[in-house]
C-alpha cells in the first residue's frame, strides 16, 4: 500500500484561502470603495500634478508680407554686377547687408534664444506666483528655486515618429505644474514677454547693423577722397616741374634768338651733307627749338587754368566712383530705414515672432495611476486582514 503523507502545519491549502478570502470579500470590497471614493473625492477638490506640453509654431507666409519690401530692398542692394567695374566699391558695402533679412527661420531662432535664457522664464514664475514665497525660509532659497524650476522647463525640438517616442511637428515646451489656470496665464506671459524681448533685439540689431553698413560707406568714401586728393597733389607736382622745364627751355630760346619754331624750314650743313626738314616731335630735338613765344604762352595758359581738374586724366573715374558711393549713402539712409519702419518690428503692436499654442496646452495628468494603485493596495491589505482575522480566530478557539 502507497504510504500517506502526514500533513504538516507548513504547508497551505489554497482552496482553504479562497474560501477564507471569499467569506471576508464584502471588507475587501468595502475597503476597495472606501479608498476610491476618497481618490475622486481628493482629485475633485486638489490639483494634482500633470505635464503641460504647449508647441511654438513659427511665423506663416501670410504673416511675412509685411517684410516683403523690406527684404525686397536688401536682395536689391546685394544683387552684384560684374560687368561694371566702377561697382567693386559698391558691390563690397552691399554684401555686408544679408545679415539683416528677416525670415521665418531667423524669427523663430530669435524667439528660441529668449526662451532658452530662461529669464523670461524666471520673471513669470515670480510674476503668477508658481511658487509660494512664504514656503521658503528667505529670499536666497527662493530664487533658488525659481532658477531650478524655469531650468526645469524643457523645450524640445521637432521630432519625427520612433518606435519609443511620439512625432513632434514643431518646437515646444514640457513643464511639471499643478495648476492649468495659472500655467496658462504663465505662458501667455512667457510668449509676450519673448516676441517683446525680440522685437528689442532686432531694432537694436537694425540700428548697430545700419550703423555698421553706413560706417563701412564713409570708410570706402573717405578711401576715394584720399585717392583723389593724391591724384591732384601728383598733378600740382608735375604741372610745378613742367613750369620750370618751360622756363627753362624759354630762356634757352630768348637766348638763341629763337623766337619762334622754325625747325620746318631750317636747314642744317655740313662739310658734304645736308640735315633738312627736321621735324619738332623729334626726341632728340631740344624743346627751345620750338621758340620762346609759343613757350611762355604755354607758361602763360598753365597759369591761367581756371580748373586744373579738368587736366587730370585719372580723375574721372575716381569721381565716378565717389558718385555712387554717396548715391548709395543717401539710398540706404532713405530706403532701406524707411523699409525697416514699415515692418511690425516698429509697431507698437503686431508684432511675433514665434506663437505659443497656450490655448491648446496638453495637460497630462496621473489620474489612472493613483486609481490603479491605491485602490489595488488596498484590496491586498484588506485581504490580508481577512487572513490574519481568520487565523486569529481559530487560535480562540483551539
Amino acid at each position: 500500500m502507497p504510504k500517506a503523507h502526514p500533513v504538516t502545519d507548513n504547508e497551505i491549502d489554497l482552496f482553504e484561502v479562497f474560501i477564507i478570502i471569499w467569506n471576508g470579500k464584502w471588507i475587501i470590497i468595502a475597503t476597495v470603495l472606501i479608498l476610491l471614493l476618497g481618490i475622486i473625492s481628493y482629485i475633485s477638490f486638489t490639483n494634482i500634478g500633470f505635464n503641460a506640453i504647449t508647441e511654438i509654431k513659427p511665423m506663416t507666409s501670410s504673416d511675412l508680407n509685411p517684410y516683403q519690401r523690406y527684404n525686397g530692398q536688401i536682395l536689391d542692394a546685394a544683387k552684384k554686377e560684374p560687368e561694371n567695374p566702377l561697382l567693386i566699391a559698391e558691390k563690397k558695402i552691399n554684401s555686408n547687408l544679408g545679415f539683416l533679412t528677416i525670415n521665418a527661420r531667423r524669427l523663430l531662432d530669435l524667439y528660441l534664444d529668449q526662451l532658452n535664457q530662461r529669464i523670461v522664464f524666471e520673471e513669470g514664475i515670480i510674476k503668477y506666483k508658481l511658487l509660494d514665497k512664504e514656503k521658503f525660509k528667505d529670499e536666497n532659497r527662493f530664487n533658488d528655486a525659481v532658477i531650478k524650476f524655469a531650468s526645469s522647463i524643457e523645450i524640445l525640438p521637432p521630432k519625427k515618429m520612433t518606435p519609443i517616442a511620439e512625432e513632434r511637428e514643431y518646437w515646444s515646451i514640457r513643464a511639471k505644474y499643478n495648476n492649468a489656470d495659472k500655467w496658462k496665464e504663465f505662458l501667455s506671459y512667457v510668449n509676450s514677454e519673448a516676441n517683446n524681448k525680440v522685437k528689442i533685439f532686432l531694432k537694436a540689431q537694425f540700428k548697430k547693423s545700419a550703423s555698421i553698413v553706413e560706417e563701412n560707406m564713409n570708410y570706402e568714401l573717405e578711401d576715394i577722397n584720399t585717392e583723389i586728393d593724391n591724384v591732384i597733389t601728383d598733378h600740382d607736382i608735375e604741372t610745378s616741374d613742367r613750369l620750370f622745364y618751360l622756363h627753362e627751355q624759354a630762356a634757352i630760346a630768348r637766348q638763341l634768338g629763337v623766337a619762334s619754331n622754325t625747325l620746318e624750314s631750317q636747314a642744317y650743313g655740313s662739310e658734304n651733307s645736308m640735315i633738312a626738314n627736321v621735324q619738332s616731335n623729334t626726341p632728340l630735338t631740344p624743346f627751345y627749338l620750338r621758340g620762346y613765344k609759343a613757350i611762355e604762352k604755354e607758361i602763360d595758359l598753365i597759369k591761367a587754368r581756371q580748373s586744373k581738374e579738368a587736366f587730370v586724366v585719372e580723375l574721372r573715374p575716381l569721381e565716378k566712383t565717389r558718385r555712387i558711393l554717396r548715391q548709395n549713402i543717401i539710398k540706404f539712409q532713405e530706403r532701406f530705414t524707411s523699409s525697416f519702419k514699415s515692418t511690425p518690428i516698429n509697431q507698437s503692436d503686431g508684432f511675433v515672432a514665434a506663437r505659443m499654442a497656450v490655448v491648446a496646452t496638453k495637460f497630462e495628468k496621473h489620474k489612472k495611476l493613483m486609481l490603479l494603485l491605491i485602490p489595488m493596495l488596498g484590496g491586498i491589505i484588506a485581504s490580508i486582514y481577512v487572513l490574519m482575522s481568520n487565523v486569529i480566530r481559530k487560535k480562540h478557539k483551539n
